[in-house]
């Protein structure tokens, strides 16, 4: 049976995680993103399912954080029309894996 939970705080996406037997799936709602561009085929090799909204499947707890990491990165990217600077970046797969690690913690999860 399917579990879900929602990981909502100010200074981090929104994430909503649901585990499906071994599979974890990552929806991450970030304010003022309209991503102009699709999921590449990289992309969709490493887990990420869409960008609008970030969303990610993994089977294990590493690959769901990059894979969530990598999605909303490429959202702000598309978005923005650049990469950002170095901070910037940082920051981004900072506060994305946050959300992610504490999703999981509230589903019990051992990471």
């Amino acid at each position: 049976m399917a579990e879900t939970v929602v990981y909502d705080n100010r200074s981090t996406p929104k994430c909503t995680l649901t585990k499906d037997g071994e599979q974890f799936t990552a929806v991450l709602e970030v304010v003022g993103l309209a991503p102009t561009r699709d999921v590449s085929i990289e992309e969709s090799t490493i887990g990420v399912l869409s960008l609008d909204p970030p969303t990610v499947r993994a089977y294990s707890h590493r690959e769901l954080i990059d894979a969530a990491q990598r999605a909303v990165q490429a959202a702000v990217s598309s978005t923005m029309g650049s990469r950002g600077t170095a901070a910037e970046i940082a920051f981004v797969y900072l506060r994305t894996a946050t959300a992610v690690r504490n999703a999981l913690r509230m589903l019990d999860e051992d990471i």
